[in-house]
């Protein structure tokens, strides 16, 4: 959490899977800033193959047209 506070909202921690795994969601353009840092910082991350963020509030942005679709 402390690490992607640097990004002013534009990234959240999802879920924490262990101690040293986590998933980080948000802006795209935020993700890809992300992965940079952590090469630069010589921590091991990459990119989830999703089209959005289950455990996230972005799924908020999609809520309606789920509860419509259930």
């Amino acid at each position: 959490a402390e690490f992607v506070a640097g990004w002013d909202g534009r990234l959240t921690v999802a879920v924490v899977n262990a101690p040293g795994s986590v998933v980080v969601s948000g802006d795209l353009d935020a993700l890809d800033e992300l992965l940079a840092a952590c090469e630069a910082d010589g921590i091991r991350a990459r990119r989830l193959p999703v089209n959005y963020a289950a455990h996230s509030g972005q799924v908020e942005a999609i809520r309606e047209q789920l509860l419509t679709d259930l």
